[in-house]
């Protein structure tokens, strides 16, 4: 993640604002916003956030924001709990905020790459969206022009996508 002055960074499920915070320490003159379905969860982010930060209720699959306004996205551990259709219309709804160029950040449960990965995944795959997760989330992207650039994996299972807006 590499902000400039100005830039606007949008993090689609955002808890408790917790990256948001760090973003800010880091990048104090970039513009953080995050967005949450949860009422419960943004008003924990605002008593603990910077009041520079904007924190909105909405739906990852209706962002608040204008075309092509936002320069980078994140998601972190949001899209397992998302159903497959609200996870496209999310991709899209992304795609659609992103500036050209701009660089969208997934981290969530993905496919296991080890054993260790094989064995947490079995008991998260129990949970009603996680099955397929990461193997949806790339299809998606591709097909409302993201560019995957880099893929890792963590602990085995825990997949992280970057993708740029062609």
């Amino acid at each position: 993640l590499d902000l400039s002055e100005g830039q606007r960074l949008l993090d689609v499920g955002c808890g408790t604002g917790a990256f948001l915070k760090e973003a800010q320490k880091k990048f104090p003159n970039a513009r953080c916003m995050g967005i949450d379905a949860s009422t419960d969860m943004l008003t924990e982010a605002r008593k603990m956030a910077d009041s520079s930060i904007v924190f909105t209720e909405a739906d990852a699959s209706a962002l608040p924001f204008p075309n092509e306004s936002v320069d980078f996205v994140l998601s972190i551990l949001a899209f397992h709990h998302m159903p497959s259709g609200v996870k496209i219309r999310a991709i899209q709804e992304i795609s659609r905020v992103l500036k050209k160029g701009g660089k969208f950040l997934i981290v969530d449960f993905g496919r296991a790459v080890t054993k260790w990965g094989a064995f947490n995944l079995f008991f998260l795959n129990w949970h009603s969206f996680t099955k397929g997760n990461m193997r949806l989330v790339e299809q998606e992207l591709a097909r409302w022009g993201l560019q995957r650039e880099r893929q890792e994996w963590h602990r085995g299972f825990v997949e992280s996508l970057l993708a740029r807006k062609r």
